[in-house]
């Protein structure tokens, strides 16, 4: 399934319900997320960009992301980035919505504060950085980007 998502805390956590995505992909997302063009995505990117996807993602300005919203927003980023919807149509972007919202939504309400957002884009932004210096380059992206093996039975 391609992605879809242009910003960094959803591209990560979708990576984790995802199968594969092109490298050209994986590198346009890269250079987008590289705001200062250092070559690496700084914490400080990730944080100014996660809160500005989240301001964005809550279209009612009500302090709550709702599965509608997440989808909306998805797909202008799909379509900014002119890429295949998250999940490859409409109703896959939907589905995999609906299943963010789930994955991270701790209070269980079923929307996400911006809060939840945040603890969920920091953890995936983590995750892709495995030398932890709070920096994330291109090479550790892709690699986070590749779905794991399965484990042998």
């Amino acid at each position: 399934m391609p992605y879809g998502n242009a910003r960094l805390l959803v591209l990560l956590g979708v990576l984790l319900l995802s199968t594969t995505a092109s490298a050209d992909a994986i590198e346009k997302k890269f250079r987008a997320f590289d705001a200062n063009g250092n070559g690496a995505i700084e914490w400080s990117e990730h944080e100014a960009d996660a809160l500005k996807a989240y301001q964005a993602m809550d279209a009612d300005h009500d302090g709550r992301v709702g599965p509608g919203e997440y989808f909306e927003w998805s797909m202008k980023e799909s379509a900014a980035l002119d890429e295949p919807p998250n999940g490859g149509s409409a109703e896959g972007a939907r589905f995999l919505a609906t299943l963010a919202i789930k994955a991270w939504d701790r209070d269980g309400n079923g929307t996400l504060s911006q809060a939840e957002l945040k603890a969920a884009a920091d953890a995936s932004f983590q995750r892709g950085d495995t030398d932890h210096d709070k920096r994330m380059t291109l090479k550790e992206m892709q690699a986070a980007s590749r779905p794991s093996a399965p484990s042998p039975r």
